[in-house]
């Protein structure tokens, strides 16, 4: 009776393991584009609003933008080794990342998925050149560090300088 009971917990620790980690998965072939893109799909960790890409191999970037054929509503934000993009919470999604280089150079990156706030997944996708392999992984980055990370463009620094000066010269003349 007591090795049931063990045999049963460990299969519950499992299930609720696997259900930790959803399931990002490529979908088809890479395909060249100059440099080289890959269809993912994200499901299993139910609803999510955010997911996000860090270069972890040193020396390889991803390509601007890097995610493409998002959802409706969703946006992408992006820096060579950092990217991330949001929307309404979806529960399933299937997008395009978009990486600079040779396709036959092997490459590794961690991926994330939230809801709000809350951590829902992160595996780590390595590119071996022919293959991919992801797994889970234990890097729990907020998504406020994520975020933080990819700088605002320029454009958005500028418009605020901007709005900024002709606020101050209105003050002026009032």
């Amino acid at each position: 009776m007591k090795r049931l009971l063990i045999i049963c917990a460990g299969f519950a620790l499992l299930t609720a393991a696997n259900a930790a980690f959803g399931d990002l998965v490529p979908i088809g072939d890479p395909v060249e584009t100059g440099s080289w893109n890959q269809l993912f799909n994200e499901s299993g960790v139910g609803p999510f609003d955010f997911v996000a890409v860090k270069m972890v191999s040193t020396g390889d970037f991803f390509e601007s933008p890097t995610h493409t054929n998002l959802a409706a509503g969703w946006t992408e934000h992006s820096s060579p080794t950092v990217a991330y993009a949001d929307g309404p919470g979806l529960t399933n999604m299937t997008w395009t990342i978009n990486f600079e280089g040779a396709q036959g150079d092997p490459l590794v990156f961690d991926f994330y998925a939230y809801w709000g706030n809350t951590w829902l997944e992160c595996a780590r996708a390595t590119w071996t050149g022919s293959g991919w392999s992801i797994s889970p992984w234990d890097s729990k980055l907020s998504r406020s560090e994520i975020v933080a990370a990819v700088p605002v463009p320029a454009a958005v620094l500028l418009g605020l300088l901007g709005l900024g000066t002709a606020r101050m010269k209105l003050r002026k003349h009032v």
